[in-house]
């Protein structure tokens, strides 16, 4: 059973991705490439061919400033930017983790130690 807003996944369940390959937002885990939240009508897919790192907002995915700005309006959902996989990545193509606090940090390690794989928490 998936954890996290029951609203924001039962509507992540019935949002189709438009690029290759397709199916179901809910069903990816990184891939495919949108420039803002994937759940947003605007939201423009980019395979792995395209040159998407040119059309992602770098400046508002980097800012920690969360706040609604009239000035501009999508600036909240170019920080939700998304990469999604769909069906599952191997082990061996993760760099490591990074967790924003120790309990966190610690829950993920015990899943990794009892996985018996070498991917590294931060």
């Amino acid at each position: 059973m998936p954890r996290g807003n029951r609203e924001v996944i039962d509507r992540r369940a019935r949002i189709v991705v438009s690029g290759p390959p397709s199916g179901l937002l809910h069903d990816f885990v990184k891939y495919v490439v949108y420039d803002r939240n994937a759940a947003v009508a605007t939201a423009r897919c980019f395979s792995a061919q395209d040159p998407w790192q040119d059309c992602l907002d770098w400046q508002a995915i980097d800012s920690s400033d969360f706040r609604y700005d009239a000035m501009q309006p999508d600036r909240k959902h170019k920080q939700q930017a998304e990469c999604l996989v769909h069906g599952a990545v191997p082990n061996s193509a993760l760099l490591g983790f990074v967790c924003c606090d120790e309990p966190t940090k610690e829950v993920l390690q015990n899943q990794i130690n009892q996985a018996d794989t070498k991917t590294n928490v931060f």
